[in-house]
């Protein structure tokens, strides 16, 4: 949003102009063979930024995915490689499904408690978090070839499989798991 309504670690205000061109940035640092492949979906709310306006103003040839084109997760069918800019739902859902992720943005938009450092260091450490545009770039340079070839490497998997259990976890009977855990909270869950 262009405004300030909610207190959560993320760009506000003239922030989110440094994010934006903190993408700008990624995609300028891109190999013209990764890039061709590239496809930019936005934030299901423009919030007054015109994103869609911006992405052609920047590069007339990019491929815009809107939601209107598809779901997220049909968009991510097509794709071989996943980049999330923000530390969102998107990234739990990708680790979890074991898609290949790199994730990029500035720590000062984006601060995280001191119990949940060494989880996304060891993501960084993996290749698959990047803390700048330009090294996220070069990841995907290196890896947009064949990402699972990078992905499927035990110190990826690791990182990704250690940080599921602690933020995203799904387990084979999840259903019973997260009962069991409600029923620990002293939540009633009838309808």
């Amino acid at each position: 949003p262009r405004y300030s309504y909610l207190l959560y670690s993320v760009p506000v205000g003239p922030q989110v102009k440094d994010y934006i061109e903190d993408q700008e940035k990624f995609v300028d640092a891109l190999s013209p063979e990764a890039r061709s492949f590239l496809k930019v979906r936005g934030f299901h709310l423009d919030s007054g930024w015109n994103e869609e306006k911006r992405w052609k103003e920047f590069d007339p040839q990019l491929k815009i995915c809107t939601k209107a084109d598809s779901s997220a997760s049909q968009a991510l069918c097509g794709s071989r490689l996943s980049i999330c800019t923000y530390n969102a739902t998107t990234v739990l859902e990708n680790l979890a499904s074991n898609f290949p992720t790199v994730i990029f943005w500035n720590p000062n938009f984006f601060e995280l408690r001191d119990s949940a450092q060494p989880y996304y260091d060891e993501l960084r450490k993996a290749g698959i978090l990047h803390d700048t545009p330009e090294s996220a770039a070069a990841k995907v340079n290196e890896v947009y070839e064949d990402p699972m070839a990078w992905w499927s490497s035990p110190e990826v998997q690791m990182a990704r499989e250690n940080f599921c259990q602690r933020y995203a976890w799904i387990g084979p009977d999840w259903i019973s798991d997260w009962k069991k855990e409600f029923k620990n909270m002293d939540i009633d869950l009838r309808p």
